[in-house]
């Protein structure tokens, strides 16, 4: 007997006949390119609805290949603190391309931002 497993992993090409994830990913390069006060874009949807198809799209066109991303899926970690989880990996993320003058300031914002740092005012 054979059987026939599918995996859990994003598409390269948008197979759907609409072109529905490809109508996505142009519309978000669009932002990309022509709104310069735009820095962030974020996808939300059920499991398993192509967030990460539009993503991988998006990241193969050519007019994108200078951007960073950076991919957090929120059901690989469901089952620890989301908020920590993302904030380590993000901090990861960014130390990965940062110069070592920013170090410092990258640990010391991880460390406030996951409530490692103390601050208070003596009276």
């Amino acid at each position: 007997m054979d059987f026939n497993f599918l995996t859990e992993a994003p598409s390269k090409e948008d197979r759907f006949n609409s072109k529905s994830h490809q109508l996505v990913a142009d519309s978000i390069v669009n932002v990309f390119e022509n709104k310069p006060d735009v820095h962030i874009v974020g996808l939300e949807g059920n499991l398993g609805s192509g967030k990460s198809t539009v993503i991988e799209l998006i990241k193969d066109k050519p007019e994108c290949k200078s951007y960073k991303f950076f991919v957090f899926d929120v059901e690989q970690h469901h089952c620890s603190s989301t908020k920590k989880a993302f904030i380590s990996l993000f901090s990861d993320w960014i130390l990965g391309f940062c110069g070592k003058e920013k170090v410092d300031s990258v640990v010391a914002a991880t460390d406030k931002a996951l409530g490692n740092v103390l601050e208070y005012e003596k009276y």
